[in-house]
């Protein structure tokens, strides 16, 4: 369940960022989003990874696969299945967009934990602004160029099959690639 509390922290940080980068109020945000799951599934990969290797306290919280659109967390994924893009009442995800209740803030985490999102969030504010702004497409593209991706999902296609899990250790030592000039 503490994968699932990191991913709904690290989606309210998202959606901070989102509202900053774009001035619109708390109130609108859920009129104008375009938080669809791929678009989620995608930022909270690069959130959970882009300071993995020196930092492994998110990712080692997490279990990636290499999927036909990119590395997904496949406990988070399989709970937004089973429960129809219900957050437990706090937001409901769709293919359009997300949807948060009023007055639903994160849930507790582990301090550390917490500190961590912020500070990945913030690395990403850093080193690409607009990944936040990024069409969910855009998203995909940029988590193909990981080798850890490339090297996992060959595998799986090896296999017959559409997913393979991406060790952590893997990601950690992989190339953080968040710069959407990377992408044609």
């Amino acid at each position: 369940m503490e994968t699932i509390n990191i991913f709904k922290n690290i989606v309210f940080e998202l959606r901070n960022w989102y509202i900053k980068k774009n001035d619109v109020s708390v109130d609108l945000f859920n009129d104008f989003n375009d938080f669809t799951i791929l678009k989620i599934i995608k930022l909270h990969f690069f959130v959970v990874t882009i300071n993995s290797e020196n930092q492994p306290h998110l990712l080692d919280q997490n279990t990636f696969h290499a999927m036909p659109y990119g590395p997904v967390e496949t406990n988070v994924y399989d709970f937004y299945k089973s429960h129809r893009g219900n957050f437990d009442g706090l937001f409901t995800i769709s293919n359009e967009k997300i949807i948060f209740t009023t007055g639903a803030i994160s849930p507790e985490i582990n301090p550390i934990l917490k500190e961590k999102i912020l500070k990945s969030i913030e690395k990403l504010e850093e080193l690409e602004p607009n990944l936040i702004t990024a069409g969910a497409g855009s998203l995909v593209e940029l988590t193909h160029k990981w080798n850890s991706w490339k090297k996992y999902y060959n595998v799986a296609k090896s296999k017959q099959s559409y997913s393979e899990l991406m060790p952590n250790e893997e990601i950690k030592k992989d190339k953080k690639i968040v710069n959407l000039n990377y992408i044609s």
